[in-house]
């Protein structure tokens, strides 16, 4: 969670942004968020990864997954949708 201070800086710059700035904001709790924060942005919802994809992911991530497919299949089974708990386990 953000304290006060850096959630009042983070205001700030959303308030007066420099120059061709975007900022993309990821959270996993949006109502965490000060509701003035939230007024400033637009939610853009992001769906898990099939399991092709994250398979991809896999495969072309350094240092490699192992080299047998169940393994990877395995991987993909529990990573939930997500490239990055497929990479972490």
């Amino acid at each position: 969670d953000m304290n006060t201070n850096a959630a009042n800086a983070l205001l700030k710059n959303l308030e007066e942004p420099p120059a061709r700035t975007l900022f993309i904001l990821i959270v996993h709790a949006p109502g965490s968020l000060l509701p003035t924060i939230r007024s400033r942005c637009q939610v853009v919802r992001l769906n898990p990864l099939d399991a092709d994809d994250l398979m991809t992911v896999l495969e072309t991530t350094e240092p490699a997954p192992p080299g047998d497919p169940a393994a990877r299949a395995a991987l993909v089974g529990r990573a939930g949708g997500s490239a990055r708990n497929a990479i972490l386990l």
